[in-house]
């Protein structure tokens, strides 16, 4: 289990964002019981998503992965939004 970086900070300061072994995953940061439980919200993926951000109202993360076209081939960085729910 790698942390590869794209550590962001909720709004609030109650939960960091972060990729791990090419997933999304976020931790709670709360004081108490909570404090260091983790949740995977994306399998996966071939490549790492990368550029983590948190929305202002800290509802949404929005990240780059790599999609690549069927017709070409070619790969490039499609942004992707992820419903954040505590």
């Amino acid at each position: 289990s790698t942390i590869q970086g794209n550590v962001r900070w909720h709004p609030d300061g109650t939960f960091i964002c972060y990729v791990n072994n090419n997933s999304i995953t976020v931790c709670d940061v709360r004081h108490g019981d909570t404090f260091g439980k983790v949740r995977i919200l994306t399998p996966p993926s071939e490549e790492s998503p990368t550029n983590l951000a948190w929305s202002h109202d800290g509802e949404t993360i929005g990240y780059n992965r790599s999609v690549e076209n069927p017709a070409t081939g070619e790969k490039t960085k499609q942004i992707f939004l992820l419903e954040f729910k505590e």
